[in-house]
Formats: structure tokens, C-alpha cells, sequence
């Protein structure tokens, strides 16, 4: 069996490239969990109050107490990085929070994204595609789709890929029936998404129960027993946390908060079967073709069009329930939001549509099979335009509008989100109040630093040199290589 080339040399090469441009920016969307993982390290405690003075964006009031706003899940497994970052310098701009996310995107966020690389380029192998083309897809997942954007900040995005593709490497294995560890790895890793996150949770229990259907027997039993026992301890820690916290086992963080609205709220408004048959198109034609849509903002996932195109591709007996599996995730993935957001939802104030993010990278699973017929200098094609999109837009931030993004980048040239917070800092905004006018993330900030920074050559430079570095066994040998004239 075919294997996945140069999987340590991939891991480490992304590895680089998401810590190159992580941004230590914090934001309403990472201090609930920057928060909760402090509270836990230093206070014992889940109540955020001590910090809620800087930020109330994303938290949640209950009996006149703060707490963080989302699933305990990022915020307690941040904790021990919460610990080490604990008593670092509080000096401007690294005070102690913008220290913590650092530490967070260098142990957390960048590992757990490229091992989600290494893992899908696995999947791809396992299915039939050749090692080049696989590695080249892995990449491009990861690079070339909003998953770069929201891996270089703290998010729950990474850690959900990763595991999502645990789960589906772990049932692919033939000896997923036999081996009592597989099972308890595929529960184990859906109780921390149910940690995290409700909606993957959901998505990856669906996708369990069209690989293992409900059928009376022993060996469905047996199954689902060790999938559920594996899942236990987590879903556990978080029913009593959300017991201690909230006073039921069963509510949602975003209930108490004044600025979300919940499930509850949105069925309370209309009927839910009417909603998504008078705004489902809608929101379906926004998050792939429209504005801040899937194909705009990675062209890649155009390669999900081709069945409709050519129609004369064979079927697999091996990839078809594979196929019809993710996709039906993914719709359904972008029907949930659809509902939360109110039937207009664009996907926010973001670089492109993020809540798809859950289902997005598995996309390429059945995207590998519908371009098996595409030459692979076009596809490497379509994959460079889709980095180089995300390339920018991990670097100039939040932007609904490619065009203003882009507009950015050709005024600025390249740059780094570290760079660009140290530069705004020290060279352009002299008051004490410097760090919180950065903060803000105005427009007017943007264009002015796109119209005043200098290129960090000696930064881009250092990392051509480390990835060099890293693939320099591999060149040397190839160079070597005797070759026919």
C-alpha cells in the first residue's frame, strides 16, 4: 500500500509557516477562551470576573457572574499553557494575555492544524490517490482555504479539523471492527468535539451512524458500547461544568449572553421547517458562490463542480458512501447555520464563510475523486491561486471584501501579523493609549499601516531559510539522482 511521502518534513514545514504568521492580536473572538484557560490556571475557578474588565465580547453572565461564552473544551485544554505563560513580563505590547496567545499558537493551534494535514493527506492515500497529488491536496487544505486565516488566531477550528479527521482515519482502518482501541479513539476524540463545539459534534455522530447503522445484533452493540464509553469521561466533565456554571447539564454557554441568540430563541421565532425553505437557497448561494463565498475565497472547492460538469465519471463502490456522507455534512453543516445566523448569514465579519470551516476540509475527500481526471499542473494551479488569496488575507485580517483585501496588499506588500502589531506599536501611534487604538482594528489603521510599513524581508528570509533547511535532504538527494539525458 501506497503511503503519504515526507509526512515528518509536511508536518514541520506547516508547522513553520502557521507559528510565521500567527497573530498575537487578541480579539473578541479568542479572550473567551484566553480567559477561561487563566481563570482555571490561576484562580481555580471558572468565573472569568477578574478579566472581564478588558473584554466582555463573547462571554457569557450567570447570577451576576462572568464566564467564558462557548464550550469549556479550548479553554481547559489551553489551561496548562495558561500555567506556563503565568508570570511572563507585563510589559506593552506583551502583556500577559498576548503572551498566553502566543504560547497558544505555537503549542496548540499550528500543530494541530498541520497534523490535520499530515492526516488528510493519509485519508487521500487510503482512497486510492496518488502520494504527489495527496500531499499536494493536504497542503492546500491547510494553506489554501480560510483554515490558514483562522489557524493563525486562537480558534476552535484546528483542534475540530483535527480531530474530525481522526475519526474518519480510525473507522477507514479494516481493523476498526475488531480493535477494541480504535473505538475507544473514535469516542474519545468525539467527546472532546462535544467538549468544544455542538454543531461538529453532531456532524461527526451522523457520520457514525451512516458508517455504523443501527442493526440489531451483538456486534452493533459492541460497537456503539465502546464508542460511548470512550466518549464518556468528556461529555461528563462538561455536563457538570456547565452544571456548576450555568445550573443545567444541558444548556448552551451562548443562552446567556447578551450578545448571541440561541437555538432556542431562533425556534421560538418561526417555524424551523419554513425558515429553511424560504432562506436556505439564499444562504446556500452566499456561502459558495456569493461575496464571502467558499469559491471566491478558495477557488479549490470549484473542483466540487466537476460531477455536474462531466457527468461520465464511474462509481466507486469504495467512495461513494464516502462521498455522499460528507456532503451531506457539509449542506446540513451550512442549513445549522443558516438558522443560527437568521437566514442572512454571509459568514460575518470574517475572511470567508468560517462556520463551513467544520466541514470544509473534509470536502477534499470527495474533491480528490472528482478531480482524479484533472492534470496536476492545473490542479497545482488552482491550489497556488487558493494559498496566495488566503496568504493575504492572513496577513492584512478580518475582511468581507477580497477586492479591499487585495487593494491592501498591493498598497502594503507582504507582511507579518506580528510584524505589522509590533510596527503599530512602536512607529506610528506614540500615545499611552497606543496598544488599545491597535486593538481596535479600524480601517483607518489598515491603510495607514498598508500605506507606511516596510516589507520584513530579513522575516521572510528567515523562513525561506528554514524551510530550505527542512527540504534540503530531499533536493540534495533528488539532485543526485542519476538521470538519462
Amino acid at each position: 500500500m501506497q503511503r503519504l511521502p515526507h509526512q515528518g518534513r509536511l508536518f514541520l514545514s506547516l508547522w513553520l509557516v502557521l507559528v510565521f504568521f500567527g497573530d498575537p492580536l487578541l480579539e473578541i473572538n479568542t479572550v473567551r477562551y484566553l480567559f477561561l484557560s487563566r481563570a482555571v490556571a490561576e484562580d481555580r475557578s471558572f468565573m472569568v470576573d477578574r478579566f472581564a474588565h478588558s473584554s466582555k465580547g463573547d462571554l457569557a453572565v450567570s447570577d451576576g457572574h462572568y464566564y467564558s461564552g462557548s464550550l469549556p473544551g479550548i479553554g481547559l485544554m489551553l489551561s496548562p499553557v495558561a500555567a506556563l505563560a503565568h508570570g511572563s513580563r507585563d510589559t506593552a505590547p506583551f502583556r500577559p494575555n498576548l503572551w498566553l496567545q502566543i504560547l497558544s499558537l505555537i503549542l496548540f493551534n499550528a500543530p494541530a492544524a498541520a497534523l490535520s494535514a499530515v492526516l488528510l493527506g493519509q485519508v487521500l492515500v487510503a482512497f486510492g490517490n496518488t502520494p504527489s497529488r495527496s500531499f499536494l491536496l493536504a497542503v492546500t487544505a491547510v494553506l489554501g482555504t480560510h483554515l490558514f486565516f483562522f489557524t493563525s488566531k486562537l480558534s476552535d477550528y484546528p483542534i475540530v479539523t483535527l480531530l474530525e479527521l481522526i475519526i474518519i482515519r480510525a473507522v477507514m482502518s479494516a481493523r476498526v471492527l475488531e480493535r477494541k482501541s480504535l473505538l475507544l479513539l473514535i469516542g474519545g476524540s468525539l467527546g472532546i468535539i462535544a467538549t468544544v463545539n455542538n454543531l461538529p459534534a453532531a456532524l461527526m455522530v451522523l457520520l457514525l451512524l451512516f458508517m455504523f447503522p443501527l442493526r440489531p445484533g451483538t456486534e452493533f452493540i459492541r460497537r456503539w458500547f465502546f464508542i460511548i464509553l470512550g466518549a464518556a469521561p468528556c461529555v461528563i466533565a462538561r455536563s457538570l461544568y456547565l452544571k456548576q456554571c450555568f445550573g443545567s447539564a444541558l444548556i448552551d454557554p451562548l443562552a446567556y449572553s447578551a450578545a448571541k441568540i440561541s437555538v432556542v430563541d431562533m425556534a421560538r421565532e418561526g417555524s424551523v421547517l419554513a425558515r429553511i425553505i424560504a432562506e436556505a437557497p439564499r444562504a446556500l448561494f452566499d456561502i459558495t458562490f456569493g461575496p464571502v463565498g467558499l469559491f471566491l475565497f478558495a477557488p479549490v472547492f470549484l473542483l466540487l463542480l466537476l460531477p455536474i460538469i462531466d457527468r461520465s465519471q464511474g462509481q466507486s463502490a469504495l467512495h461513494v458512501s464516502w462521498r455522499k456522507c460528507i456532503l451531506l455534512l457539509a449542506l446540513l453543516n451550512a442549513l445549522a447555520h443558516c438558522l443560527l445566523i437568521g437566514g442572512i448569514w454571509r459568514g460575518g465579519a470574517s475572511w470567508g464563510p468560517r462556520y463551513m470551516l467544520y466541514s470544509s476540509t473534509l470536502l477534499f475527500i470527495p474533491m480528490a475523486y472528482f478531480a482524479r481526471g484533472i492534470r496536476d499542473r492545473s490542479l497545482a494551479l488552482l491550489a497556488a491561486v487558493s494559498v496566495f488569496i488566503n496568504w493575504i488575507g492572513v496577513q492584512y485580517g478580518y475582511n468581507d471584501s477580497l477586492l479591499d483585501e487585495l487593494g491592501l496588499f498591493l498598497l502594503g506588500g507582504p507582511t507579518t501579523p506580528a510584524f505589522k502589531l509590533m510596527w503599530l506599536h512602536w512607529a506610528i501611534v506614540p500615545s499611552p493609549e497606543r496598544i488599545a487604538l491597535v486593538m481596535e482594528e479600524t480601517p483607518r489603521i489598515g491603510h495607514y499601516y498598508a500605506f507606511t510599513h516596510p516589507t520584513p524581508v530579513v522575516l521572510y528570509a528567515t523562513l525561506a531559510l528554514l524551510l530550505i533547511l527542512v527540504w534540503l535532504p530531499i533536493c540534495s538527494r533528488f539532485l543526485r539522482r542519476d538521470r538519462p539525458l
